[in-house]
C-alpha cells in the first residue's frame, strides 16, 4: 500500500482524525484484536491467504461488518501460467515430484493468488462465514452475517489444505494436457505474460 496516498485520501474525505494507521504485517503484534477491537470493517489484500487474516480478526468484527477482499477472481493469472510453462519443461512426473516438495504457501498459489482467494472465499460462503454483496473487478465486498459462528468453530486447517490441494489437482490436470472450467484472465496481464499463456494453451490444445 502507498501510505502517502492512503493518508491523502483520508484528508480528502475529511476522516484523517478518525483513522489510526498501523503499518505492519498481519503476523506482527502491533494490533491486538482483543484489546483494539471490536472492528466495523476489515480490508484484506494478502495475495491469497485470506483464511490467515480472517482467523485472526473475524471474531472481533461486529456482526454485519463490511469485509473487503482483493484478488478475488475465478481465473488463472499470469503467475499461474508462468508456473505452468516452467513446470511443463520438466515433464509431468518430475513436475509432480517437485510440487510435492513445495511449501503449503507455494502449492496454494501455483495457479496464482486470484484463484486461491476465490476458492477459499467460496468455501467460507458455503459455511456461512461470509455474505457476498458485490464483486467490483476482482475486489469482493461482503459482510459478516448476523448470527455467524466463531471462525475457529467452522474453519479448520484441513479445509485450508483441501482448498490448496484442489489448486494442485487442477495444475497437474493442465500439465497433463487437460482443460479446466476456469478462464485465463489474459486481459489483466502484461503483454509478455499473455504470450506465454497463448503459447502454453496452444500446446495443450494440440495435445487434445
Amino acid at each position: 500500500m502507498n501510505l502517502t496516498a492512503f493518508r491523502d485520501n483520508l484528508s480528502r474525505f475529511h476522516v484523517k482524525d478518525k483513522v489510526k494507521a498501523q503499518v505492519s504485517r498481519t503476523t506482527d503484534a502491533l494490533i491486538d484484536p482483543a484489546s483494539d477491537g471490536p472492528f466495523d470493517m476489515l480490508v484484506i489484500d494478502v495475495d491469497g491467504y485470506v483464511d490467515r487474516d480472517l482467523e485472526k480478526y473475524f471474531d472481533y468484527l461486529e456482526h454485519g461488518s463490511l469485509i473487503i477482499i482483493d484478488d478475488y477472481r475465478d481465473s488463472v493469472n499470469s503467475r499461474g501460467v508462468t508456473n505452468l510453462e516452467r513446470f511443463s519443461r520438466l515433464g509431468v512426473d518430475k513436475a509432480g515430484e517437485k510440487i510435492d516438495r513445495l511449501s503449503s504457501y507455494e502449492r496454494g498459489r501455483l495457479l496464482g493468488k486470484h484463484l486461491l482467494t476465490y476458492r477459499l472465499i467460496e468455501r467460507m460462503v458455503k459455511l456461512g462465514l461470509l455474505e457476498p454483496l458485490k464483486n467490483v473487478r476482482g475486489t469482493l465486498f461482503c459482510r459478516k452475517p448476523l448470527g455467524s459462528a466463531a471462525f475457529e468453530a467452522v474453519w479448520t486447517a484441513s479445509i485450508s489444505r483441501a482448498v490448496e490441494e484442489s489448486v494442485v489437482d487442477d495444475f497437474m490436470h493442465l500439465l497433463r494436457g487437460g482443460r479446466t472450467d476456469f478462464p485465463l484472465s489474459m486481459r489483466y496481464w502484461r503483454p509478455h505474460a499473455a504470450r506465454i499463456a497463448r503459447r502454453f494453451m496452444n500446446r495443450i490444445g494440440r495435445a487434445e
